[in-house]
């Protein structure tokens, strides 16, 4: 029935606790230290994160969007140091075209998804995302990824390898 429809969403922003009392079941915290802020950084990433869901309770999905800061080393370390926030992913932590470094972190990060896909801009980026295995979810932009029908056999590609595809 098409009035009981629900589509998921999400808030993305760092007041999570207010979003989580607007009734998201989803919320997405911005991690905004990276490499060069170094461990202090790094600490302050996982206070950060682990007051985010202490704000959201155990009931509400919780995530983080890196936005290309960090690296392969540094995210691997983050998940595992992350491991009992129960992330539901963890969003562009490396550089797009890093595609081995992406399929390194899907194959060695247990705790949660590695997200990709908002700066990719073409089916053939998603391709190569895909052939690499360098994501757990996509997330290809509607306005940057050559709009609705591009999305949809960007989505199709990922469905045929069990890759789920939530657009950004």
């Amino acid at each position: 029935d098409a009035a009981q429809l629900k589509i998921p969403a999400y808030a993305t922003g760092t007041d999570v606790g207010y979003y989580a009392t607007q009734g998201f079941a989803a919320c997405k915290h911005p991690l905004r230290n990276g490499l060069a802020q170094e461990e202090e950084g790094f600490a302050q990433n996982l206070d950060l994160i682990a007051r985010a869901r202490q704000a959201v309770g155990s009931e509400v999905e919780l995530m983080t969007d890196i936005y290309l800061r960090w690296d392969v080393d540094y995210t691997l370390r983050f998940a595992e140091a992350a491991a009992d926030v129960d992330l539901k992913w963890i969003e562009e932590p490396i550089a797009l075209d890093d595609y081995a470094g992406m399929g390194r972190l899907v194959r060695e990060v247990d705790s949660t998804w590695i997200a990709s896909g908002e700066h990719e801009f073409t089916r053939y980026g998603f391709r190569e995302l895909l052939r690499w295995k360098g994501a757990d979810m996509i997330q290809p932009d509607v306005s940057w990824a050559g709009g609705f029908s591009e999305c949809i056999k960007i989505a199709n590609e990922a469905a045929a390898q069990g890759i789920p595809t939530w657009p950004h």
